[in-house]
């Protein structure tokens, strides 16, 4: 091949790559409330009284990003480089997490923070995995969720402890299937969780003096 051959073919390598790069485009998902939380809880559980902190999300460090993790075996992950979460998961679940109990009649406040009072009631939520798992002997893919929640009493004495290890298969690989998963199984849970509080002896706490 002459030298005048090459440097066309080079420069259409080079412009060919161009194109390649600039037709990625990155892909954000979220983590937020389905629309469908709530609906038959508030006329199954009455209020407890007293205020809940809703604590910071505990999380894996491995899920702990904003790259979506894919599992294909057993100590094998990949993270997806153009398909990532708007927020760090431990932002956004307890940004719904928030919102969700708020939605019910079970405590008189729900806040991430209290500056003039201690609360009487902290809520606190561990994830241990977060991940697309990938069936090599079925060839499908899922959504698989560990998620616990945990309810404490301001003397830090567990009132109840609930957790879950869910695995929804997924119709395609595709990534807003999954945080649409995840999300639904967040809320199910949730739902589960309050309902659960709000039908167990949980003496009513009474506001201390001058922390109307």
């Amino acid at each position: 091949m002459n030298t005048r051959a090459i440097v066309p073919f080079m420069l259409l390598l080079i412009l060919s790559g161009c194109i390649s790069e600039q037709a990625v485009i990155n892909k954000y998902y979220t983590i937020e409330e389905t629309g469908n939380e709530g609906s038959d809880v508030n006329e199954q559980v009455a209020m407890i009284g007293g205020f809940c902190e809703v604590a910071p999300v505990e999380i894996n460090s491995m899920y702990e990003r904003t790259q979506i993790v894919n599992r294909s075996a057993s100590h094998e992950i990949t993270y997806y480089k153009y398909h990532q979460w708007a927020i760090r998961p431990s932002v956004s679940i307890r940004e719904m997490v928030v919102a969700q109990m708020e939605d019910t009649d079970l405590f008189e406040g729900v806040s991430t923070r209290y500056m003039s009072r201690i609360p009487d009631y902290r809520l606190l939520t561990k994830v241990r995995k977060l991940e697309v798992f990938e069936d090599e002997d079925e060839d499908g893919f899922s959504a698989l969720l560990d998620i616990e929640f945990r309810l404490l009493d301001a003397s830090g004495t567990i009132l109840l402890d609930h957790g879950t290890v869910s695995k929804e298969e997924l119709k395609d690989k595709d990534l807003n299937l999954f945080a649409e998963a995840v999300s639904s199984i967040i809320s199910q849970e949730l739902d589960q969780f309050i309902e659960m509080v709000g039908k167990n002896e949980i003496t009513e706490v009474q506001s201390a003096p001058g922390e109307q």
